[in-house]
């Protein structure tokens, strides 16, 4: 049972470090393309893609919780 949890828990801390990596790689691309009458744009993009990983990530989340509970 609490090595399900543990597991879990790992899986989220990885998949956390992943966003964060692409996040950070995303915003490199960004300030290497970046030009002043795309910066509004760019950061409308940047808006999206954090808000759409957020969401994708509390539904799995969400899910694994829901799982671990019908497990125990």
């Amino acid at each position: 049972m609490y090595s399900i949890i543990i597991i879990i828990i790992i899986i989220i801390i990885i998949i956390i470090i992943i966003i964060i990596i692409i996040i950070i790689i995303i915003i490199i691309i960004i300030i290497i393309i970046i030009t002043t009458t795309t910066i509004i744009i760019i950061i409308i993009i940047i808006i999206i893609i954090i808000t759409i990983i957020v969401i994708i990530v509390t539904i799995v989340t969400i899910v694994i919780i829901v799982i671990i509970v019908t497990i125990i």
